[in-house]
C-alpha cells in the first residue's frame, strides 16, 4: 500500500473536503504578500490587500526588512561625483535609501521608483542595491559618505505576534530567525526593532509567545523559539527587545554586612552593592545590638521595627529603624538572590496567572527535556526558583 497523506483538522464544519492540513515547521515561509495565516494554514488574501495593511490604507509590500544605519559609501574627492557603489545587501526596501556626505551635510533620498533627490540626483537599483550619486556640492576629498537603507534579508518568518498594551491596544509583531519588525500603521510597513540580532535559528524552530505583566502590571510580550533566551518586548522600552532571563538557581547571604548604625534611626542604605535580582521575601536587616529587624513584604516595603523600601532588580534599599541604632553597631542584611538564567526554552504560554515554560536548557547546555518551569504567585512572578512563593519545576516521569 502506497503512502497516504493523513490531514489535521477540525470536524466544526462536518465534512470539508477544501480543509488544508496544519503547517509545519519545516512549510515555514521567507515572507509574506497578500496572505495571512489562520490556524497554521497560510491563505491567499481576496484582491490585492498586503499582509500587514491596516483599515483603508494603500498597499505596500509588508516583507520582513533590517534597518542599515551608515554603511561606509565612499570617501569624497574634491568633486560633486558621481560616486557609484553596490550597497552591501538587497533587495533594497523601496523608499528607504539615505546616502549623506556626512561632512557637507549633503543628503539624498529615493523616492521608490528608483531615482535619488534632495541635495543631488542619481539613481538606485532596489534588486541589487547598485547605486549612482552626485552632490550638488563637492564632496571633499576622503569625507566619509554614508548610506542608509532597509533592505529585505528572505530569512523564513517563524513568529507573528499580538502584543497587548496596557490599554488594551494591540501592536503586530513579527519575527523571522534573526530579526524581529513591528508593524507601522502610519507608513503601512513593517520596522525594525531588533537591537542585537539574534543567534540564526531554522524553518523548524518557530517562536511560541505569551502577553504577560510585570510586578506594576505594565504588559510585556514574551517569546522564545527554543534557540535563543527568551525574549522580552515592551512598548516604549529602550531597548524593544532584551532578554527575558528566567533563573535556575538561588543563593542564600547570610548576615552580610550592610551597614553601621550612626546614632540615629536612618535612613541607611547598603555601603556595598547588594548581588541581584534578589528573592521577594527573603529579605531581613536586622541591628544586631539594638535587635530591630525589619522584613521585606514581598513588594518592596519593609515592616517590623521600621519602615524602608527595596527594589528586587537592582538591590537599591533604604531603610530607617524604630529607634536609633548606636554609633558603630553592625546592621547586617540576609538575602536569596538568584543567578543562571536559561539558555532557553521550547515554549512559553500563562495559566492561572502563573508563568510556564516547557523543555528549558539550563545554563551550559543541559536540556530537560520532560521539565515544566513554573513561576511563583503574586505580583512578583517572574521568579523560578523555590524560594518563590509557589515556584519551581515539575519532571514529568516518562516520555
Amino acid at each position: 500500500m502506497g503512502y497516504l497523506p493523513f490531514l489535521i483538522s477540525t470536524f466544526e464544519t462536518g465534512i470539508d473536503q477544501s480543509r488544508k492540513p496544519w503547517m509545519i515547521p519545516e512549510d515555514a515561509f521567507p515572507e509574506i504578500l497578500d496572505g495571512y495565516n489562520f490556524r497554521g494554514v497560510l491563505t491567499k488574501r481576496e484582491g490585492y490587500s498586503g499582509f500587514a495593511n491596516g483599515l483603508l490604507s494603500t498597499y505596500c509590500e509588508s516583507r520582513m526588512v533590517h534597518h542599515i544605519t551608515n554603511e561606509a559609501y565612499r570617501l569624497g574627492f574634491g568633486t560633486v561625483g558621481p560616486y557609484n557603489r553596490t550597497l552591501l545587501n538587497s533587495p533594497i526596501r523601496r523608499g528607504t535609501v539615505q546616502i549623506t556626505d556626512t561632512v557637507g551635510v549633503q543628503t539624498v533620498t529615493d523616492d521608490g521608483e528608483g531615482v535619488l533627490s534632495g541635495d543631488g540626483t542619481g539613481t538606485i537599483n532596489y534588486t541589487t542595491g547598485a547605486t549612482s550619486v552626485t552632490f550638488n556640492v563637492a564632496v571633499g576629498g576622503g569625507n566619509p559618505i554614508v548610506a542608509t537603507y532597509d533592505y529585505h534579508q528572505g530569512l523564513p518568518l517563524l513568529g507573528i505576534m499580538s502584543f497587548y498594551k496596557s490599554d488594551n491596544s494591540r501592536e503586530l509583531i513579527v519575527a523571522d530567525t534573526t530579526y524581529v519588525n513591528r508593524y507601522n500603521p502610519v507608513t503601512d510597513r513593517l520596522d525594525d526593532i531588533t537591537v542585537t540580532p539574534f543567534v540564526p535559528g531554522d524553518n523548524s524552530n518557530f517562536w511560541s509567545w505569551v502577553n504577560y505583566p510585570d510586578a506594576d502590571d505594565v504588559n510585556r510580550l514574551l517569546f522564545v523559539n527554543n534557540k535563543v533566551q527568551i525574549q522580552r518586548y515592551y512598548a516604549g522600552a529602550s531597548p524593544l527587545v532584551d532578554p527575558y532571563p528566567v533563573y535556575t538557581t538561588a543563593t542564600v547571604v547570610a548576615g552580610g554586612a550592610y551597614n553601621t548604625g550612626n546614632g540615629t534611626t536612618g535612613p541607611y542604605t547598603p555601603a556595598a552593592p547588594l548581588t541581584v535580582p534578589i528573592v521577594p521575601r527573603t529579605v531581613t536587616i536586622t541591628d544586631v545590638t539594638g535587635a530591630q529587624t525589619l522584613r521585606d513584604n514581598g513588594e518592596g516595603i519593609f515592616t517590623g521595627a521600621g519602615s524602608g523600601t527595596i527594589d528586587y532588580a537592582t538591590g537599591t534599599t533604604s531603610v530607617d529603624f524604630t529607634a536609633n541604632v548606636g554609633a558603630g553597631n553592625a546592621i547586617i542584611i540576609t538575602y536569596t538572590y538568584v543567578e543562571n538564567p536559561i539558555e532557553t526554552a521550547l515554549q512559553i504560554f500563562d495559566f492561572q496567572d502563573r508563568l510556564v515554560i516547557l523543555r528549558p536548557t539550563y545554563t551550559g547546555g543541559t536540556v530537560f527535556p520532560r521539565r515544566i518551569q513554573i513561576s511563583g504567585t503574586g505580583a512578583f512572578s517572574d521568579y523560578f526558583v523555590g524560594q518563590a512563593p509557589g515556584a519551581g519545576f515539575i519532571d514529568i516521569p516518562s516520555d
